[in-house]
Parts: structure tokens; C-alpha cells; sequence
């Protein structure tokens, strides 16, 4: 079996090289150039396709097939082999191995998986799972989509005046892997989009622990850049990737000094991080209460200053010790932003990551709009604009839709409670 190995550097221009590495160090010509042409300027997106690929490669080998060998002969994966590959997707990785290794007999004392098509799809879509370990199913599709993808570019690139058969036979197995993709759970979507935003209690026990002066606080350092980075998450809805490449001049400290500008710096080559920071959706501008503005400007000023490396970048957040790979004053790395919502969560007892809180800046929007009075269409125009979704996104669906769900729950409970009391 060929294992791969996941490998990625950063170019002097701000470029990341990514690539999939055979035990001889080989990239392979067909994976490079896959790779290369995928289309995203986030690269966790790339970084995500290159793993789904390097699974798909896998599972394929385990079942004694090269892919880009038999491509390149002319020939094609069986629907056999596909539909395999289709089935063992939906287990986790270790799970997979031995789903295919005991159907192509290349594993021993390895007890086999036997569960119906009917049970698998039911596993991935039940939220209490202790007998199998099924991925979710937006992980299963993206394994399908990175197959259909891979089959269809290498055999765009080598077979450049296909026979009628060989389109015969693309074109099947790209439907059975089209064919097999699951619809997203409706029920289980509804049920979870109640648990995403904070609750007003737990947001106000967040609120109260992320203060720099609070015994509760977690943090023996670093408590004011930490602080900052979680009202920033708070008070806009940004991702990650978008708190962690703001830099000073991104701020318009003039007028009513509340203007951020999210702007778009592809392959930044001051960006010394070896994953770095990039804003997935179009540029736009984000208001800002004044005094988070100025304390931001205080930060970047005073407490940054402190630390040499800092000068060499604009980057806000900094790291403020030095780690194995790292000297203080560095861009803060997209893990270490987990890291400080990971240790947070640990003192409030329940879980708070950055898409969990533009969860609740979308909540705390819907509450102002109402408030205030906005019709649908509008509210929905400004919180495109302040999310940074394109025009025609159905994002705002989404949250719309959460909306929807939550009170539907509050009347639905009210109800039950009515007839409840009635009963007594």
C-alpha cells in the first residue's frame, strides 16, 4: 500500500507549496498538478481537498489500485472498487482501512463491518453513535466530490482522445459517485442550529471571565491581547482567519473612529505564519464600538511594542512568549487562536469556538433588528454586507431559518406547558 505523507512550505513571495508525498519523497506528477489547480484563496480549504484526496488514494491502494497507473493505461476503477470506496467513506480513517482490507482479504484477525447501506446512512445521520465510528455528512460528501474531481482530471490529463466506451465508463462512475452523495439531515440541521448561539447566560458568565481583572480569568498572561481577540469575535462575527490578519492600518481611527476594513491579501508576504491568515468572503467594512477601537490602538502601541519581532510586521495580535517554532512578537498563529477559546471553555464549562460566536453576533443582530423595528429585507441587505457574503448568498436564509427554529421551540414549549398545567 502507498502511504502518503501531507507536506506544505511557504514561498519568499507568500505562496504556499502544498503536496502529497510517496514514501521516496515523490509529489507525483498527477497529484501536483491537481493540487494545483484547485481553486480557493483559503488555504484550510486547499489543506482540506489535499487530505480528502490523500484518503481517497489510500483506500484506493488498499484495494491494490494505483489510480494514475490505470488511468494513464486507459482503463478505469470498477464499479466494484467504487462502490467499495463509497461505502467505507462513511467510517472514520481507521475504520475504513479495515472495512476495505476485509473485503479485498488483505487484512487478518480484522472483524468485519457488516452493515447494511440502509444502516450506514442511518449511523451518519444519528447523533448518538457507540457502535460504529461514522463520519459526518458533510465529511462523506467531501470525500465523494474529491474522488468524482481526481478521477476526472487524471483522465482529462492523460486520455486526451477518449474511445466511446472509456467516455461510457467516465461518465458512470462519476454518476455512481454523484448518485451516492447523502442530502444533509433537515431534523438534525434544526435540532442543532437551537444549541449554536450562547445562551444569555452563558454569554453574560463569558463576558464576566474574559475580563482582564477577573479572578476567574484564565490566562497568567497575555490577558488584555485576549481579551481583545474574544470582543472582536463578539462584536463583529468575523472568522478567524479574518481577526487574525487584521493590521493596524485596516483601522480608520478618524471621524467617529469605528471603521474596520476587511480587506483581501492573498499570499501576504509579511504573513511569516506557515498557515496564514486569509479572508474567505469579499472585502467589506465593519463597525466597531469606538472604545474597543482605541483600546485596540493602546494594544498595538504600547503592550506590542514591547517585543522586537513585532516591528518587522502590522499583524495586531502577536504571540508574547517565544514557543519551539517561534520567537514572541510573531503574527499569533490560527491555532493559537483555538487554543485561547479551547482554555476558556474549559473554566465556563461549555464549548465556545469563533464560528460558535458569529453564531451569536448573528442572534444578537436578529434581537436588535426587531427592536428596532427593520423589515426582513433590510435586515437581511445588512447583515450580508456586515458578514461579507456575496450578494446572492442564502446565508441569510440560514440564519433566518435558525431563527425561525428557536421560536418555534419557545411556543411549542409554552404550548406543551398549557396543556400540561390543564391536565393537572
Amino acid at each position: 500500500m502507498t502511504k502518503l505523507s501531507y507536506f506544505r512550505a511557504k514561498k519568499t513571495n507568500g505562496k504556499t507549496l502544498f503536496a502529497l508525498l510517496d514514501e521516496f519523497h515523490f509529489p507525483g506528477v498527477e497529484r501536483s498538478l491537481f493540487i494545483r489547480s484547485i481553486d480557493s484563496p483559503a488555504d484550510s480549504t486547499i489543506e482540506a481537498k489535499i487530505y480528502d484526496l490523500a484518503y481517497f488514494l489510500e483506500m484506493m491502494s488498499l484495494m491494490g489500485l494505483d489510480v494514475d497507473e490505470i488511468i494513464s493505461c486507459g482503463k478505469l476503477p470498477s464499479k466494484e472498487q467504487i462502490n467499495l470506496y463509497i461505502q467505507a467513506s462513511k467510517f472514520t480513517a481507521e475504520q475504513s482501512k479495515n472495512f476495505v482490507a476485509v473485503r479485498t482479504k488483505r487484512a487478518k484477525n480484522v472483524s468485519a463491518l457488516l452493515v447494511s447501506d440502509k444502516q450506514l446512512d442511518q449511523l451518519m445521520h444519528s447523533s448518538n453513535n457507540n457502535i460504529l465510528k461514522t463520519v459526518g455528512v458533510a465529511s462523506f460528501n467531501r470525500r465523494i466530490v474529491v474522488a468524482q474531481e481526481y478521477i476526472k482530471f487524471v483522465f482529462r490529463y492523460h486520455i486526451r482522445r477518449p474511445t466511446d466506451q472509456q467516455t461510457n465508463d467516465l461518465r458512470d462512475i462519476l454518476t455512481q459517485l454523484k448518485v451516492s452523495k447523502c442530502r444533509s439531515s433537515k431534523v438534525r440541521d434544526n435540532a442543532s442550529a437551537l444549541q449554536k448561539p450562547l445562551t444569555d447566560v452563558q454569554f453574560e458568565k463569558l463576558i464576566e471571565v474574559i475580563k482582564p481583572d477577573s479572578p476567574l480569568n484564565p490566562f497568567k498572561a497575555s490577558k488584555l491581547r485576549n481579551f481583545l481577540i474574544v470582543w472582536m469575535f463578539i462584536t463583529t462575527g468575523l472568522r478567524r482567519s479574518s481577526v487574525a490578519k487584521m493590521k493596524i492600518s485596516d483601522f480608520d481611527f478618524s471621524g467617529d473612529c469605528n471603521k474596520l476594513f476587511i480587506k483581501r491579501t492573498p499570499n501576504d508576504p509579511t504573513d511569516s505564519r506557515k498557515r496564514g491568515a486569509a479572508q474567505k468572503t469579499r472585502e467589506h467594512i465593519v463597525t466597531l464600538p469606538s472604545e474597543l477601537m482605541l483600546d485596540l490602538k493602546k494594544y498595538y502601541e504600547y503592550s506590542r511594542e514591547r517585543f522586537d519581532a513585532a516591528s518587522n510586521h502590522e499583524f495586531i495580535f502577536v504571540a508574547e512568549k517565544s514557543g519551539e517554532v517561534h520567537m514572541s512578537g510573531v503574527p499569533l498563529s490560527l491555532n493559537s487562536y483555538n487554543k485561547i477559546l479551547q482554555k476558556l471553555s474549559k473554566i465556563l464549562g461549555f464549548h465556545i469556538y469563533p464560528h460558535r460566536l458569529r453564531h451569536h453576533w448573528n442572534k444578537i443582530f436578529d434581537d436588535i433588528a426587531e427592536a428596532n423595528g427593520l423589515e426582513h429585507a433590510e435586515k437581511e441587505k445588512i447583515r450580508i454586507e456586515s458578514m461579507g457574503w456575496t450578494r446572492n448568498s442564502k446565508m441569510g436564509q440560514l440564519y433566518a431559518r435558525i431563527t425561525i427554529v428557536k421560536r418555534m421551540a419557545e411556543v411549542n414549549m409554552r404550548h406543551q406547558k398549557e396543556m400540561y398545567d390543564a391536565g393537572k
